[in-house]
């Protein structure tokens, strides 16, 4: 389980498109997908260096953490060197660079040290991330945290410091690495899952309540608190942050949970629905009846995502959505006798159709028409649309060589 957490630090959605061996050729066509996760805040949240307050410090042992007679293991002095002047970065809330401004030297000198330290024993570095996870400068702390990190969870005896400095955290960069180190000890410890699902997804900056949504929906099928899907649906429909409410409804769609069909239909029963949201909660819904995201697959899901979809001549916004129709081919037809073959060739024609999409999407959304052997009418269609579209000359070339060659 703890493997399976790690790919919260990774852009997972990349790993999503490898689960059929076919993938191959579309992958490069489908690399826009993978941006969705920093949209989403699937990696953390903006560099607003804007500090604001944390929760409250109820039940937090007054004691400090430091020890007065600890002494610095010789191995580990030039690495308490590059963590103290960390003082001299900013701290930003965007874990793709960890968390320190990426300008500044001695953050990277410091990442660089750390790495020579993976396999440093469990003890040595907590005990130096206890001297200095309550220093005054946030660089600081946040470089004291990521001591105690490692590639699959946290090093022995690092929750409770990180949790006890956490709670009491007064600016939300620190806060949000603290949550990013968090989130893999939120199942064995009740209380980092409670902190999670009450404090952090109610906290007043939106901020962290959309770092919030993504580490507690973010990887497929692996919930790491219990009752996390009802936060992210409660965040989803009452949220006053929009993207918040998107980011909770896509997230929401990871956790094979019928409950969330309900909310997700609602929020885009609309299509004047605010741009963000619907666009969070068709991919959520795309996610349940693709299997590209959960592990089941909803009919009920599926009619719903169809309605809409139908109903929209616009496809640049959707980049998972277009890859989870590229993806389905003649087993999934048979597995799901629900999926309808035409209504699935209705829609990537629409892909195709649409200017705004990426051409290598276009052009990839062709060849999966030319896998499911859609009829010479489709293909007729494709290139009269081309013909007459303005400033698409290459793009009617490229398809109509790809189409020629399927009715051939």
């Amino acid at each position: 389980m703890d493997a399976l957490r790690s790919s919260y630090r990774e852009a997972i959605v990349a790993t999503m498109y490898a689960k059929k061996s076919h993938m191959g050729g579309r992958l490069a066509a489908l690399a826009a997908i993978v941006s969705f996760a920093g949209l989403w805040g699937l990696g953390g949240c903006s560099d607003d260096d804007d500090g604001a307050d944390a929760p409250g410090d109820e039940g937090v042992a007054d004691e400090g953490l430091a020890d007065e007679d600890y002494a610095t293991p010789p191995e580990l002095e030039t690495l308490e060197e590059k963590l103290l002047a960390l003082e001299a970065c900013e701290p930003t809330h965007s874990h793709n660079s960890n968390f320190i401004d990426r300008g500044c030297d001695e953050g990277r000198a410091f990442s660089s040290k750390l790495r020579e330290h993976r396999d440093t024993d469990d003890a040595k570095m907590l005990g130096l991330a206890r001297q200095h996870l309550e220093h005054d400068s946030p660089s600081i702390r946040v470089g004291s945290a990521r001591l105690v990190e490692e590639p699959f969870g946290v090093r022995d005896g690092g929750v409770e410091p990180v949790f006890q400095v956490a709670q009491r955290e007064d600016d939300t960069r620190a806060l949000a690495s603290f949550m990013w180190i968090l989130i893999d000890a939120a199942d064995e410890h009740e209380e980092v899952g409670e902190w999670f699902l009450e404090d952090i997804a109610g906290h007043d900056e939106a901020e962290l309540r959309r770092l919030a949504a993504s580490l507690l929906g973010g990887l497929p099928g692996v919930l790491p608190v219990d009752g996390a899907v009802s936060t992210l649906l409660e965040l989803a429909a009452e949220d006053p942050d929009t993207e918040v409410r998107a980011a909770a409804c896509r997230y929401a769609g990871n956790q094979d949970d019928p409950d969330a069909i309900e909310v997700m239909a609602e929020l885009t029963a609309s299509p004047d629905a605010e741009p963000d949201i619907y666009r969070g909660c068709m991919t959520g819904l795309t996610g349940m009846w693709s299997g590209m995201l959960g592990a089941e697959r909803f009919e009920t899901a599926y009619d719903i995502a169809v309605k809409r979809m139908r109903a929209s001549d616009e496809w640049r916004d959707w980049p998972l959505v277009t890859g989870a129709l590229m993806e389905i081919d003649a087993e999934d037809f048979e597995e799901h006798p629900w999926l309808d073959k035409d209504v699935i060739i209705e829609l990537l024609a629409k892909v195709v159709g649409d200017v705004s999409v990426a051409f290598t999407t276009r052009e990839s959304a062709v060849e999966a028409l030319v896998d499911l052997d859609a009829p010479a009418e489709v293909f007729a269609e494709i290139e009269a649309h081309y013909e007459d579209a303005e400033g698409e000359d290459r793009v009617a070339e490229a398809i109509a060589e790809a189409t020629q060659g399927a009715q051939d």
